[in-house]
């Protein structure tokens, strides 16, 4: 009720999906309410720290004592995406942050190898749900994989959007260089996970003194957005 009466249009579900079988009725629950509601649904796939999920006393199969094989991803991402366009989402993020997906699972894929896996994702998505429009999530920082999957992954057919994980002011020139490139390439561009810097580093900031802060940095990124088509 509270995000409705803000004007919110889309409400984006973020889990890892150890999480959302662990608690797959709350999930269900919380994706019917918005559905009924007539607000728009992005699931994004993320997989989460080990740490984080150990404290509710889970544990990825991904994560394991050996890095999984190309393959291994392949076939437990394409099983998880079959789970979630069986909701019929207006969004679907199937891969987010491929470069730290790289750090947690100790693998070393290129991002050609990312592109073949999200390629076969969308795929099995859009033949599930067509009308879901498929995204992969980056990190806009140079030198990092994302980086130059920020350009690659423009030839991923039936792609529908790139978005980016913007953590205050350090991406900028990465975004101003490739959006521009992914705007040509056809591809929608978006914001897809963010807040201000300052509120992501320390937890004090978190009170509703910073709320105007906050609210700035909001409206900072949206004129950004509006000039570069995002």
């Amino acid at each position: 009720d509270m995000l409705q009466a803000t004007g919110i249009a889309t409400v984006a579900i973020m889990s890892a999906p150890i999480e959302f079988q662990a608690y797959r009725p709350r999930f269900e629950a919380l994706i019917a309410d918005i559905k009924n509601r007539g607000l728009k649904l992005h699931l994004v796939n993320q997989m989460d720290y080990k740490s984080r999920l150990s404290l509710i006393g889970l544990k990825n199969p991904l994560q394991t004592l050996f890095p999984p094989s190309k393959s291994k991803i392949l076939s437990y991402e394409t099983s998880w995406m079959q789970v979630y366009a069986s909701y019929k989402p207006d969004f679907l993020t199937v891969i987010a942050e491929p470069s730290n997906l790289n750090l947690k699972m100790r693998v070393g894929l290129i991002d050609i190898d990312w592109n073949t896996i999200i390629t076969s994702l969308v795929q099995t998505v859009k033949s599930i749900s067509p009308q879901t429009q498929v995204w992969v999530d980056l990190v806009p920082a140079t030198g990092i994989m994302d980086y130059y999957m920020g350009t690659s992954s423009t030839m991923i057919s039936g792609l529908d959007g790139i978005g980016w994980d913007i953590y205050g002011t350090d991406g900028q020139a990465v975004l101003k260089q490739l959006v521009p490139v992914e705007v040509n390439a056809g591809k929608l561009v978006g914001a897809t996970e963010t807040w201000w810097n300052p509120l992501y580093a320390d937890p004090i900031y978190d009170n509703p003194d910073y709320a105007p802060l906050e609210a700035a940095w909001f409206q900072n990124l949206m004129d950004a957005a509006q000039k570069n088509n995002v």
